[in-house]
């Protein structure tokens, strides 16, 4: 199962068992058999402000761990830092060295 709401993601695979519940249960249908999705984590820009890299910009397919400095958000002379809450793999990048950004914004998305 797959839900997107914005920029948020959220990927779910149910065991067989619980597959056979719901399907007992009429409440819930099987929407696809398909292979099992990663879950994605999305790394959001803490400020309004400009982004700037930390010395090695992370790229797809790098592994980012919990905590990781993915670089920062300036505005006024202020720095924020973006660190990742969790670790995993750059599914993708969203924004590049010297990118506007706004409260919220992606960064990047990582894959477990």
């Amino acid at each position: 199962m797959r839900v997107r709401l914005g920029e948020d993601r959220f990927s779910a695979v149910l065991s067989a068992a619980v597959e056979k519940e719901a399907e007992a249960d009429g409440e819930y249908a099987v929407v696809s058999d398909g292979p099992v999705v990663a879950v994605e984590q999305t790394v959001k820009s803490p400020a309004v402000g400009y982004f700037k890299a930390s010395d090695a910009m992370v790229k797809v397919g790098d592994i980012v761990k919990e905590g990781d400095k993915i670089g920062e958000v300036v505005a006024l002379g202020l720095a924020n830092d973006v660190t990742a809450k969790e670790g995993g793999e750059v599914a993708e990048v969203c924004v590049v060295d010297g990118d506007s950004v706004e409260f919220g914004q992606r960064i990047l998305v990582l894959r477990k």
